[in-house]
């Protein structure tokens, strides 16, 4: 099912749902139509042993998406955290516009794993499968295997399995820029998963993930927590295994990263 279509079920249900009806139709479609293009189908079943967040939070995890209430419209927006922004439209932040820029910084390198196996349920004989991709060319550099183990029950098939597990790669093996910063009203509409750019020395483009008011003498000040941007389109030059064409970009997301995925 359409992972899309899922969520949407989630909100909307009138007997073991949230019971929203105000939703984005025209965003929702276009994550639809997106998930739909790109064949990322999953199967799950609640059995109301966890709550209806956590379910939707586990359908987030698979997609890379996240989901929020837009402070404008009032409506539920699912963004999925893709490479769908022009590099020439995103908006700059400078130092003149925030008013505290401090704690950033970037993995070190024994945090970056290098190799990633995703378990998933097999459609065909409902047993669990797993498969793995591995950087060979940062376990050449680093000279040990780092690896970790994703759990994705709802991915039903092996090839979508090995592009989610490449996705989640690219990501944990990228030693990206994260922290938090405060920034004026000019960031007053930036919403999670907004994509901006720092600049300050070398510019580096970050996407949002949460942001809150906080209060400041004489004036509200709006505080972001930035990641930097693992699979984004500034990111062309990311091969498929390889550790070249890392270049500084990121996300706002509770200044952890979320990647803008190529695949997936």
């Amino acid at each position: 099912m359409n992972p899309a279509h899922i969520i949407r079920e989630c909100l909307t249900n009138r007997d073991w749902g949230w019971v929203f009806s105000r939703r984005d139709r025209g965003q929702f479609y276009r994550s639809r139509r997106y998930t739909l293009r790109r064949g990322f189908g999953l199967s799950l079943i609640w059995q109301q042993d966890t709550s209806v967040e956590a379910f939707i939070a586990r359908i987030l995890d698979h997609i890379d998406a996240t989901l929020l209430i837009d402070r404008r419209t009032g409506l539920w927006e699912l963004k999925l955290i893709r490479a769908d922004y022009d590099p020439q439209m995103i908006r700059y932040l400078t130092r003149p516009t925030s008013s505290d820029w401090g704690r950033l910084g970037r993995r070190a390198a024994a945090d970056l794993i290098n190799s990633v196996t995703v378990r998933f349920t097999d459609a065909w004989t409902d047993d669990p499968g797993a498969v793995s991709v591995t950087d060979t060319a940062r376990v050449q550099t680093m000279g040990e295997v780092i690896a970790t183990t994703l759990e994705y029950p709802g991915i039903r098939y092996q090839s979508l399995a090995v592009r989610v597990a490449e996705r989640d790669l690219r990501a944990l093996s990228a030693p990206l820029l994260s922290g938090e910063i405060v920034v004026n009203r000019t960031g007053a509409d930036l919403a999670p998963g907004d994509v901006i750019r720092l600049r300050s020395g070398p510019t580096s483009a970050c996407r949002c993930g949460y942001a809150h008011l906080r209060d400041r003498p004489g004036r509200r000040a709006r505080q972001r927590h930035p990641a930097q941007d693992r699979r984004g389109r500034l990111c062309s030059g990311l091969h498929r295994h390889g550790s070249e064409g890392r270049c500084p970009q990121a996300r706002v997301s509770q200044f952890h990263t979320s990647a803008d995925a190529t695949d997936g």
